[in-house]
């Protein structure tokens, strides 16, 4: 499932004896809130954003009564996919294949539609035109890797389902 900011906003976690500083989890989970509402936003030239492994290389502190490990890494496994769908930089850089006018195929991503910039000449494009068109394609591909996400959240919820079937036996 493709995680929104809102899904982050409302996100509760059990405690338990010894488990994750409260006050630091939460504060993270601002930041991951604030980065997604960027996505949301499409306005990723306002702020730095948090990435995929920003997410994995944090840790927490332990205090007592604190939030669930498990609980807390498990959403994080899951904002980690979000972030991943939604900032995987291009295998090649767009805007050198734009120029080059190579056939070659380029994997595009949100983040790539968002900051591509193309040359004008005498009577070049128009720019009203073009930038119109790059906000549905950055829609688009929102809605598309969204379901994506959608998907791949439920491919893991069903290999994780399995494999716990296959330690019970």
């Amino acid at each position: 499932m493709v995680l929104s900011a809102v899904d982050v906003q409302r996100k509760t976690f059990n405690t338990e004896l010894r488990g994750y500083s409260v006050d630091e989890v939460d504060r993270f989970l601002e930041e991951i809130s604030a980065t997604l509402l960027t996505y949301e936003e499409h306005d990723l030239d306002s702020v730095t954003v948090l990435g995929p492994l920003d997410v994995q290389a944090k840790t927490f502190k332990t205090e007592l009564r604190g939030y669930s490990v498990d609980e807390v890494d498990g959403f994080l496994d899951e904002v980690v996919v979000t972030l991943g769908l939604l900032a995987t930089p291009s295998v090649k850089p767009v805007d050198d294949a734009v120029r080059s006018g190579s056939d070659e195929p380029v994997e595009l991503r949100l983040l790539d539609v968002k900051q591509i910039r193309f040359s004008t000449r005498f009577r070049g494009y128009d720019t009203a035109e073009v930038d119109a068109f790059r906000e549905k394609v950055r829609r688009t591909m929102f809605q598309y890797e969204r379901r994506i996400a959608r998907v791949d959240g439920r491919l893991r919820d069903a290999e994780r389902r399995l494999r716990s079937l296959s330690e019970d036996e």
